[in-house]
């Protein structure tokens, strides 16, 4: 599959795929790849919920209001497992080493949730909230110390003026409107009902001693902010009021007042670079968890296959001990007949029974330390150790050999880790995240300047409709207002502070991108000499072998002819089993050097035909 390139996700049905000629889904994730399934493929697998966007709020709104459905984990051993296991046997080849890995290892499965958590971090800002971060990765402080539960803005409270009687006045008034709302619009609604009773020292006011006054009010407003620093407020009011006291003109009165405010900020909060702040942080986070979770998949499949290798030489050493215990026992018997003829002292009889009790010993030692690898094996390709406790895992591969094509050339290999390594790509993200804040703070520098303006309708009659008539047609009680505020923050300490932070911390995250830089240079040529010498050793003890098995041999000829030594055969019968020993190390180091330059080179995924896609979502 393609490697995705980087959109956001959205499921929408596609027809005619080329690929295959049905219908499919474009996932397209933030920043991330996009990527084709067939809609039979993504039901089979089961598709996960909508991070990114959320629940559709229409035509099913209540569906918005919710719980998430997130799947629960997968606690058991995958069907690939479960398929292969015959006979009480589980055989393993690599390549289906790393598909058992994909399915069932927990590692793997674990970090499979850094992208989702990514994603509904930026399901999150969209609202113009602040997003929360994902798990190891470093927020920038300037934005993240006092921002959460916070956003963009802060909603107001929908406000009980204008909607009584002394809403219609001919005194002046002073009107400020600050930004109001989020990116996600709010609506409010107060629905109060209200009966009070006054005692009153007089009966020329009212025209009663008691004035009881029932009411019932209306409140609503609905609010919005925009990225480029924009909000809104639309509100209306109603009130319905009646009294005992005389000489009213409306009894019962209603009351009624819509009113329009909009808000621009001009100097600090203004554009979307502010605005969208958290938004492009999370979608930078985004592309970091991807990164986090290709680091994570690389360790796993390195663990498995030195695992792997791990136990392909165990096994090997154990075959190097059942012939050396076959030869010792051989030996043994070929010394007691030799003593029974009389032609071989008792103490070269008891030396081969000693080395014959050696050699038992050490190969019920390798063969507990192969059931030990072999665990440590299975538990990186199954979710439920105790299902494959009693399976015997076998390695079918055998260790490689040397080629030619497994060194690159060094400069090319520098080249290809500067540009896969996933610590890099996590390093230039928090440099980008750093660049976004250090813009938000040189914003915040600025004095708060916004502009206004504001449109009213009142009503006052004795009647429902007409009170609604008057509010949206006639509008015999308007009210206009436009203006500023300015908030200039003498010495303004605080901002200056945090955008010198923002820099420094900037230049840290420089710093540290290039230590990573350095360090992946480092590892790489660390990694290409590890596999020189792990190429040379491999030569070297495979010469020392065919070279003390010739000794070996010669030596027994030389017994059978009465011209060498039990203790000597049983010498270079200990030289050979080394070197056998050390052939096998020596291969297994090499296997493991080829992975770790893999590993350094960022190219583990590459290597092993493994996408990163496929693995994200459980397939190998």
């Amino acid at each position: 599959m393609r490697e995705p390139r980087e959109a956001r996700r959205n499921l929408r049905t596609t027809p005619g795929a080329r690929s295959c000629g049905r219908p499919f889904i474009r996932l397209a994730c933030g920043p991330l790849a996009v990527c084709c399934l067939s809609l039979a493929d993504l039901n089979a697998a089961g598709a996960s919920p909508d991070y990114l966007n959320g629940t559709r709020w229409f035509p099913r709104v209540w569906r918005a209001y919710g719980p998430a459905r997130v799947p629960p984990p997968k606690l058991g051993n995958g069907a690939e497992l479960r398929r292969m296991v015959h006979d009480g046997k589980l055989e393993l080849s690599v390549k289906e080493l790393l598909n058992l890995v994909v399915e069932n290892n927990l590692d793997i499965a674990a970090g499979r949730y850094i992208v989702p958590i990514a994603e509904t971090d930026i399901l999150r800002a969209k609202s113009g909230q602040a997003a929360r971060g994902v798990p190891a990765v470093a927020l920038p402080s300037e934005l993240f110390a006092t921002a959460i539960g916070a956003g963009i803005g802060g909603a107001s409270a929908v406000s009980g003026g204008g909607t009584g009687p002394a809403a219609i006045s001919a005194s002046a008034r002073q009107i400020v409107i600050g930004p109001r709302g989020v990116f996600d619009p709010d609506f409010q609604l107060n629905l109060s009902f209200d009966r009070t009773s006054s005692p009153l020292n007089t009966v020329h006011v009212a025209g009663v001693p008691t004035v009881t006054t029932p009411s019932g009010v209306m409140q609503t407003r609905y609010e919005q902010s925009f990225p480029s620093g924009t909000s809104f407020s639309v509100t209306f009011n109603a009130q319905r009021q009646s009294s005992t006291q005389q000489f009213l003109l409306f009894n019962p009165a209603y009351t009624a007042r819509l009113s329009v405010a909009v808000n621009q900020e001009v100097l600090n909060g203004f554009g979307f670079a502010v605005n969208r702040r958290f938004l492009n942080i999370a979608q930078n986070d985004l592309t970091i968890s991807r990164e986090l979770f290709r680091q994570t998949v690389s360790t796993a499949v390195m663990n498995a296959l030195n695992a792997y290798w791990d136990l392909v030489a165990a096994r090997e050493n154990v075959r190097v001990l059942e012939e050396a215990l076959a030869a010792n026992r051989k030996l043994y018997e070929d010394n007691r007949k030799q003593y029974e003829m009389g032609l071989m002292a008792m103490l070269d009889v008891v030396q081969a029974e000693s080395e014959v009790a050696s050699a038992r010993r050490d190969l019920i030692v390798a063969r507990t330390d192969a059931q030990l690898k072999e665990l440590q094996l299975k538990n990186l390709v199954c979710k439920d150790l105790a299902g494959v406790a009693n399976v015997e895992a076998v390695a079918v591969d055998p260790l490689p050999e040397p080629r030619d094509g497994d060194l690159p050339a060094l400069q090319e290999a520098l080249k290809t880790a500067l540009r896969n390594r996933s610590e890099l790509r996590q390093a230039e993200g928090d440099v980008a995240n750093r660049e976004l804040t250090l813009r938000y703070t040189r914003n915040n520098l600025k004095p708060v300047v916004g502009v206004f303006a504001y449109y009213a309708s009142s009503a006052l009659v004795s009647s429902v409709g007409p009170s609604f008539q008057q509010v949206w047609q006639q509008v015999p009680y308007p009210e206009y207002a436009a203006g500023f505020s300015v908030t200039i923050p003498i010495l303004n300490r605080s901002a200056q502070a945090d955008d010198a932070r923002a820099q420094i911390e900037l230049r840290q995250a420089q710093l540290s991108l290039r230590r990573s830089q350095n360090q992946a240079e480092l590892d790489v040529r660390s990694a290409v000499i590890g596999l020189v010498q792990a190429r040379a050793q491999c030569e070297s003890t495979l010469r020392a072998v065919q070279s003390s098995g010739a000794v070996r041999d010669a030596e027994q000829k030389k017994l059978m002819l009465g011209v060498s030594t039990a203790y000597r055969v049983i010498q270079t019968q200990r030289d050979f089993v080394s070197a056998q020993f050390q052939e096998v190390q020596a291969r297994v180091n090499y296997a493991k050097a080829k992975v770790q330059l893999d590993r350094m080179m960022g190219m583990t995924l590459q290597q092993n035909n493994l996408s990163l896609d496929e693995v994200l979502r459980g397939r190998p």
